[in-house]
């Protein structure tokens, strides 16, 4: 009976994880004299550390400090395309069959940043066009937008091996190419899909049902070298993976989607 509860718990913790969903670990259960489960017992300080964190390379700081120079030497997009297709960033890129970029207008007003390529992703490299990414493309498409008015990249930009979540560290180490992106970018709206993305790109530790639909604000330094800065507003989304297995919160989306139309219009 524990082990059925603890695979069905695993099942579905599963996929709301892949889907940037918050979840709390199972606690473990007590058996009783009869074999049955009881009560829940607290978890022992003793637990192994997550299977994501042992398994995921640990990008050392000359590799982080690295980042961040070619990063800022990076002077329009081909050559930050190329800096980061050329990148070592340890045990991601090495098991990743490619750097996964971007797709569409880089002249968009709107730049949507995602989370890590899947399996789909990393063959073709470019970003969301595996089922989540078709659902994506129906979800913009709803307000008008596409490929020729959006740019869609993704804050990791290498496929994690068995589509693991990417480390924190990792994150941290493909940061500095997304902010030079948003720079030579420069678009007018951010909009950031998952809870990974969301929390990396706005520097919080909140869950995306909390975040989502909420404006928040991301500040660049100009890429000409001056010292003026500009500020982008940031919407948090849920990301299309989730959706599609929680249909409910397509009303969120729906909500989203319009708040952003809404955001647009006063723009122009």
């Amino acid at each position: 009976m524990q082990d059925e509860a603890t695979k069905a718990y695993q099942s579905l913790s599963g996929w709301w994880d892949e889907a940037g969903v918050d979840v709390e670990p199972m606690p473990k259960l007590a058996k009783a004299k009869n074999g049955k489960s009881d009560k829940p017992i607290k978890q022992q300080s003793t637990a192994l550390p997550p299977a994501n964190k042992t398994l995921a390379s640990k990008p050392t700081a000359s590799r982080l400090k690295e980042a961040v120079k070619l990063a800022s030497d990076a002077n329009d997009l081909e050559q930050l395309y190329s800096t980061i297709r050329n990148f070592d960033a340890g045990t991601l890129s090495h098991s990743a069959t490619q750097a996964v970029i971007a797709r569409g207008n880089p002249k968009s007003y709107v730049m949507l940043i995602g989370e890590a390529p899947g399996i789909e992703e990393d063959e073709a490299g470019k970003p969301f066009i595996g089922p989540s990414g078709q659902f994506l493309d129906k979800m913009f498409a709803s307000i008008e937008l596409d490929e020729k008015n959006l740019y869609i990249t993704n804050s990791v930009f290498w496929r994690p091996k068995g589509n693991r979540k990417p480390t924190d560290e990792e994150m941290q180490m493909c940061l500095p190419f997304v902010h030079r992106h948003i720079a030579l970018i420069a678009p007018k709206i951010l909009v950031t899909i998952g809870a990974n993305s969301s929390k990396n790109l706005l520097g919080v530790d909140t869950g995306i049902t909390r975040l989502r639909g909420k404006w928040g604000q991301y500040t660049i330094e100009n890429p000409d070298g001056s010292d003026s800065k500009t500020t982008i507003p940031v919407l948090p989304m849920f990301h299309p993976a989730f959706v599609l297995r929680k249909p409910v919160t397509k009303r969120d989306c729906w909500h989203d989607l319009l708040s952003l139309q809404e955001m647009l219009e006063s723009l122009k």
